[in-house]
């Protein structure tokens, strides 16, 4: 896929590997990329990179270094979540994990302080979802047609 392509874009800007926006080969990696983004504003609240424009975030998202979650988090997040985070955001595809089995695995080694429950679940959606949930009117969120 090409950026400039028709003009569009395929995939969520917000969620979109640097490979996907330069037309360059796309495999599973480029879901682990997504993938952190994801953990990124679980962890944050915050997405990876908010850009003003659907353009500006893609390009946040080929060029720029995301901060590690910890500096954003209202919450302690362990060094080695940090690392798994910002390998899945790794710029280059070959830096990733090479698959989520791998990925797993060194998600299975983060020490956690406290088990995630359903009650840290409910408080966590409460404090975040009214005000960071993807809306279709925001910038970095796809129309969906």
């Amino acid at each position: 896929m090409r950026l400039t392509a028709g003009d569009t874009a395929r995939g969520t800007p917000a969620f979109m590997a640097p490979e996907m926006a330069n037309g360059q080969h796309v495999d599973g990696r480029a879901d682990l990329y997504a993938l952190g983004c994801v953990v990124y504003w679980l962890l944050t609240g915050r997405m990876v990179f908010e850009g003003s424009s659907v353009l500006g975030t893609i390009s946040q998202h080929m060029f720029s270094e995301p901060e590690p979650p910890s500096r954003r988090a209202s919450q302690a997040v362990p060094p080695e979540l940090d690392a798994i985070v910002l390998r899945c955001l790794a710029k280059n595809p070959d830096e990733r994990y090479a698959n989520a089995a791998h990925l797993a695995s060194a998600l299975s080694q983060v020490p956690v302080a406290a088990p995630w429950t359903e009650a840290r679940a409910a408080e966590w959606w409460s404090q975040h979802v009214n005000s960071k949930t993807p809306r279709s009117g925001d910038a970095w969120v796809t129309p969906r047609t």
